[in-house]
């Protein structure tokens, strides 16, 4: 089986020979972190539900820690993972779990020499990860295991940074320290080690600084004095004795006020403070750019930053608004250099006039100075490249702009400030407006969504929520709802345009081209946020090239993100601010024209789709295309059913739109080519939606077969979730509207739908007789798409009659009649409507062939939910014929095509219910 490790630091994972092992489902992934913290001992069966479930475990707890431990060991191998009395075991040595592996060598034995010690230690703690248990922890494991193993790392990174001092480098400590207590800020043997670092490398001040700045956290948040050690390290400060220095050049403290109670940007904190890890070492890079956004909290993250890591620069830290967005014209590089060079003391007669002079003697005067330099507001890389020094400086620079160029030629980091997340919006409302956690919890992530994670909305929010501390929040929530009101309400500060969303967004668009800046405003005209390069190109009657170039230089400007190759996502408050612009500054007949185009797009290449998908069973009339587009062309069912997966919520959205302004046609010739993927996703609920807004637009337009087909396809969905008699008057109104129209294959098709009803209400008898006369009239005008779908429900009618033979022989001629067509999506429904009645006739060797097919034909169209079905019947057809082995392999490979596909069920298959049936097999 070769050696396996279990991984709990950063992520739980397992790895084999240096390969990782797929452990599907994260509380699959719990359990293996708890038997790995106590590899080779039995954990019990309670021990475990706690550790998953908490305070809340399921009705059948046994049984569903079976389920999740069948899976560990088909993960895993059986043997490594073995049934105790009262519990389970991990059989692996306790060296193969990095966090016990960790633990022993921190707590381990050297011998007395430091260097010996130093190296044991820093090899141990450079495999220290965060999170613990990665995002897999439940609050268990946070309140009873996290702890206890931060506790342990602390001791041994205290007595690494002991033994450097003891050898004198001090200087070097002090970065790591400052890191160490902003993260653990009441721990007071870190504070003691800074205290004396400091004062060990003459930097005295600071030190009394540190004492008061703790100080006064603890008197805060404790009400506390400082330990006696601390007090006694004071007290010892403060008697030296005082060497007043001969001149020596300022040290600039420049920095704005840190943001009090700043909050979350745990991500990017960790990138910043891994650049002052590097800096110690000589090998970090000479440029940080955060970059993100209007409104993201670029500056904020940039001088919070700055403030926690200052004594890291002893020679200061210069901070100047280069203004490349906002008011007035951004600040020059002679401007710049010339404030940077007062801001070190130089005197103004001394500064050159010359702009490259007066950058040489900037160079100069930082060459052999560590300072932190804030080049905020960037406009782009050349903005900031010409004050970017040598030596031992960091410059950190906030920019809109990518700014990819100083990656490339500076080898500068980059370090995206995207919104923040939904945990960190709601903690950063919850401290401005100062409530629990557990209050109002609803309308404060409401809040926080309307807002769309900006910092600068939610800051916004907060104050107008705060005005009146009696003012319900929902008021707010529910003015902001209104998107037409939505940019008001974030946006009316005449007094400080910084705290104006719709102004930032303003800047932004500013410092467009014209021809990026149209496109940006019609980017308001879709309807959703979500748009591909192809759907641009149609919106802007472009071709795809020029499209994905306008469409990068939105991305660098951070008003709009790539998601993945092809696609870009708007942010709901930019979407917003671009329609408002759109309305505001194109013609109307530009408008009307775009979302021509982009409606036609969208229904001509859902009609290439839906004929490779699966071809529909009434005839589509389409409109000529739009001039200026070019719609999609798939070469397999794969591409087109995910075209549909990619676009069907812009294409419901495309029907709603045109229905709502009185396009009708468009409803109702879009609406019906989802019906294949709507059914392949088993997606009910949004299909009646969709086709009861798509009949009332055919009825409004006057159109008697697309109602029908509407009416047909909304009665087919009603039955489909048990709404028999809506399923009726719909399917018999599409009959009637049929035969009005004289098209009787639409007229065979209602009435086969029909037939569905009496199946799905037990009388069988009575569906066989309609569909019996249904197959003859479906022959007598040879219309063989349909007698292939009759044969196939007759199928299943005999089949539930109690009629195998008949089943079976309608079965094998429905798959013969599909085998002529060019439809694998229904080939493969027949295959197993035909693998079903062979089961059922007991034939189960010709049950298990026919599954394997239909499973062959489902994966090379991507129906993996149905391939899940088709994996639990062949299991069944497996253990019919007392292969035991083979149906719990069978339905393992359900299950994890349930992982793979993020369900925990899907129509006639479960976890749970795969889970019982390897149980009863297994006895596990």
């Amino acid at each position: 089986m070769g050696d396996l490790e279990i991984r709990l630091m950063g992520a739980v994972e397992a790895v084999r020979d240096g390969r990782p092992v797929a452990v599907p489902g994260r509380r699959v992934r719990t359990l293996l972190a708890m038997l790995a913290l106590s590899a080779g001992e039995t954990v019990s069966t309670d021990a475990l539900a706690l550790g998953i479930w908490g305070d809340e475990p399921p009705e059948k707890v046994r049984a569903s820690l079976q389920t999740y431990v069948s899976r560990l060991r088909t993960a895993l191998g059986p043997e490594l993972v073995t049934t105790d009395p009262g519990g389970y075991t991990l059989r692996v040595p306790r060296e193969a779990v990095d966090l016990l592996r960790l633990g022993h060598r921190i707590a381990g034995e050297t011998d007395d020499r430091a260097e010996d010690e130093r190296a044991v230690l820093t090899g141990a703690l450079a495999q220290w990860r965060e999170p613990l248990f990665g995002h897999d922890s439940t609050p268990w494991l946070e309140r009873h295991e996290t702890p206890g193993w931060v506790e342990q790392q602390l001791i041994a990174r205290e007595r690494l940074i002991d033994l450097d001092m003891a050898a004198g480098h001090h200087t070097r400590c002090i970065a790591e320290l400052t890191r160490l207590t902003e993260n653990h800020p009441l721990r007071e043997s870190l504070w003691e080690r800074l205290l004396l670092c400091l004062d060990r490398s003459g930097r005295t001040a600071e030190a009394l600084e540190a004492f008061e700045e703790l100080r006064t956290r603890l008197a805060e948040e404790l009400g506390v004095d400082p330990a006696p050690a601390l007090r006694a390290i004071h007290r010892d400060l403060l008697d030296k004795p005082d060497h007043p220095d001969t001149w020596r050049r300022p040290t600039p403290r420049q920095l704005p006020i840190d943001v009090h109670g700043f909050t979350g940007r745990t991500e990017q904190l960790d990138a910043l403070d891994a650049v002052l890890t590097s800096l110690e070492n000589g090998d970090a890079p000479g440029v940080v750019a955060l970059h993100g956004p209007a409104g993201a909290g670029k500056t904020t993250l940039a001088v919070h930053w700055a403030h926690r890591v200052r004594r890291a620069f002893p020679d200061g830290q210069l901070f100047i608004n280069l203004r490349g967005y906002g008011t007035g014209d951004p600040v020059s590089t002679a401007v710049a250099s010339d404030a940077l060079l007062r801001g070190l003391g130089v005197h103004g007669d001394l500064i050159p006039v010359d702009e490259q002079a007066r950058l040489s003697l900037l160079r100069s005067e930082l060459a052999d100075r560590a300072l932190l330099i804030v080049l905020d507001n960037a406009r782009d890389s050349e903005h900031v490249r010409p004050l970017v020094p040598g030596g031992r400086c960091l410059v950190l620079t906030t920019s809109r702009a990518q700014v990819r160029s100083l990656s490339i030629r500076e080898g500068a980091l980059r370090v995206p400030v995207p919104p923040m997340s939904p945990a960190e919006s709601a903690d950063f409302l919850r401290h401005r407006l100062g409530r629990d956690p557990g209050e109002d919890a609803a309308e404060v992530s409401e809040l926080a969504d309307l807002c769309g994670h900006l910092p600068i909305a939610l800051a916004v929010a907060a104050e107008r929520a705060g005005r009146d501390g009696s003012r319900p929040l929902r008021e707010l929530t529910a003015q902001l709802r209104d998107q037409h009101e939505r940019l008001d309400a974030l946006s009316a500060w005449q007094d400080d345009p910084l705290t104006d969303v719709r102004a930032v967004f303003q800047w932004s668009h500013q410092r467009l081209d014209e021809p990026t800046a149209r496109l940006f405003r019609l980017l308001g005209l879709h309807v959703d946020r979500q748009i591909s390069t192809k759907a641009a190109a149609a919106l802007g009657g472009l071709d795809e090239g020029t499209a994905r170039r306008l469409l990068d230089r939105l991305v660098d400007g951070h008003l709009l993100s790539g998601t993945r190759p092809g696609w870009y996502e708007l942010h709901d408050l930019i979407r917003i601010y671009a329609a408002e612009l759109v309305e505001a500054t194109d013609a109307e007949h530009e408008r009307r024209t775009a979302r021509e185009r982009l409606r036609s797009w969208f229904v001509h290449s859902a009609h290439q789709a839906r004929q490779v998908l699966s071809p529909p069973l009434f005839a589509t009339e389409l409109a000529d295309p739009a001039e200026g587009i070019t719609p999609e062309r798939f070469e397999d069912p794969n591409q087109a059913f995910a075209w549909f997966s990619d676009y069907h919520r812009a294409l419901k959205a495309v029907v709603a739109e045109a229905a709502g302004v009185g396009d009708h046609r468009t409803a109702y010739t879009l609406a019906p080519l989802l019906s294949a993927y709507l059914t392949m996703i088993a997606a009910s609920p949004e299909a009646i939606d969709l086709y009861q807004r798509s009949e009332a637009c055919a009825e409004e337009a006057g159109g008697t077969t697309a109602r029908a087909v509407s009416a047909c396809y909304l009665g087919t969905y009603f039955v489909r979730i048990g709404e028999y008699d809506d399923g009726q008057e719909c399917l018999e109104r599409a009959a009637a509207l049929f035969e009005r129209a004289d098209d009787a294959v639409g007229l065979l098709n209602a009435r086969n739908n029909l037939g569905l009803i009496p199946i799905s209400r037990g009388r069988v008898d009575e569906a066989i007789e309609v569909y019996e006369n249904l197959l003859t009239d479906a022959r007598s005008i040879g219309a063989h798409d349909q007698v292939a779908l009759i044969l196939n429900n007759m199928a299943e009618c005999y089949r539930l009659a109690g009629r195998p033979n008949d089943a079976v022989n309608a079965a094998r001629e429905a798959v013969a009649g599909y085998r002529r067509s060019d439809d694998p999506y229904r080939l493969a429904g027949a295959l197993d409507t035909l693998g079903e009645t062979q089961a059922g006739a007991e034939l189960f060797a010709d049950a298990v062939d026919t599954f394997g097919e239909a499973l062959d034909v489902y994966a090379s169209i991507g129906q993996s939910s149905n391939e899940a079905v088709t994996l639990k019947r062949l299991g069944l057809a497996h253990r019919g014929l007392g292969n035991t082995q083979e149906a719990v392999d069978t339905w393992r490979r359900a299950l994890t095509l349930l992982d793979e596909i993020g369900a925990s069920d899907v129509t006639e298959v479960s976890r749970d219910e795969l889970g019982e049936l390897i149980a009863n097999l297994t006895g596990a």
